[in-house]
């Protein structure tokens, strides 16, 4: 569901940006752009990205919305893949 899918994106970021600043203290990655986090759910991304679809979402615990604040401060971005381009 869209919902998990949201749920499941966040904490992809979160994990995403830890390693990121663990490599950075550990000097064995120093790059400053952005992570990019594949979805193959197009609501979850547009939820994301589009605060105005807020509505939809209303339910989903706030600490799931923090995915908004990595995408407004350019920590990372996110893309959509479709399920069978996924390597996974």
């Amino acid at each position: 569901t869209m919902e998990a899918e949201y749920m499941a994106l966040s904490d992809a970021s979160r994990e995403a940006l830890a390693r990121k600043q663990f490599g950075q203290e550990l000097k064995v990655r120093s790059s400053s752009s952005p992570i990019t986090i594949l979805s193959d759910n197009q609501s979850a991304l547009d939820i994301a990205e589009n605060p105005a679809n807020y509505r939809k979402a209303k339910h989903i615990d706030i600490r799931y919305h923090a995915i908004r604040h990595y995408l407004r401060n350019d920590l990372i971005t996110v893309d959509y893949v479709p399920t069978n381009a996924q390597a996974a």
